[in-house]
């Protein structure tokens, strides 16, 4: 009797374990930044007689996280948001181009400036470390955590078109910013660095790229003012005329 005793309480613990590894743990939702900016208001439409060419929002250094989720959901919203932010100026747009090298003949005569944002983000993973997960039915796992060091630029250098010669030039700061993050990802063995795309780091990192993002586009609004640029056409046509195109 004490033996079948013993028996089914060794059972009824065996199973309890079982229950607690099998089941579904939790995980934190992944947070989706928000890459989108809307203008503070609407001039109307082609009121400044400025014509602009843009280029695609591109990365200036093919590092690696730049193709991964945040880094490239950041670069296409730029880039539609800054079409829709020198409309809502009152200029006109041609584009977006992938390159300028991409611009017709017709395309480059057909506009007064060309723009051409230029994203530079670094990232910097330190104090990177793993924690080893326990799993009482199978083989243990690993993974990492650790302080992820962003930040980086956006210049905006503005060319006439035909030329190709630099008429504006502005650089938007994104001051470097640390932020703890705790990996998702679990790997079998040790893992030597860690995954760009682990869900646990790149959500992390979602909330400051989204405010980077609000105040690349925000400072831009204010850097384009018509005012400012009818000046720098007006140089541009100049130019263009000493040149005979």
């Amino acid at each position: 009797m004490k033996m079948n005793s013993i028996i089914s309480s060794l059972l009824g613990f065996l199973f309890i374990v079982s229950c607690a590894t099998t089941s579904p743990k939790a995980e934190k939702a992944a947070y989706v930044p928000k890459f989108d900016y809307t203008p503070p208001e609407e001039a109307m439409k082609d009121t400044t007689g400025i014509s602009f060419g843009l280029v695609s929002a591109h990365y200036s250094e093919d590092q690696p996280w730049v193709s991964v989720w945040p880094f490239t959901q950041f670069s296409n919203n730029m880039e539609l948001d800054f079409q829709e932010l020198l409309i809502a100026r009152g200029f006109t747009v041609k584009g977006p181009f992938h390159a300028v090298e991409e611009m017709t003949y017709p395309d480059k005569k057909g506009c007064d400036l060309v723009l051409s944002p230029n994203i530079e983000v670094t990232l910097d993973l330190q104090d990177t470390k793993y924690e080893e997960v326990i799993n009482l039915l199978g083989p243990n796992s690993y993974r990492l955590q650790g302080t992820a060091f962003i930040g980086g630029r956006v210049t905006l250098p503005m060319i006439e078109s035909l030329t190709g010669e630099r008429m504006w030039l502005k650089s938007i700061d994104l001051p470097q910013t640390s932020v703890k993050w705790v990996g998702e990802k679990k790997y079998k063995t040790i893992p030597g660095s860690a995954d760009l795309s682990d869900p646990g780091l790149t959500t992390a990192l979602g909330p400051q790229m989204e405010t980077f993002y609000n105040e690349v586009l925000e400072t831009a609004w204010k850097y384009l003012h018509p005012e400012e640029m009818a000046i720098i056409n007006k140089q541009s046509k100049e130019l263009r005329a000493r040149k005979v195109y």
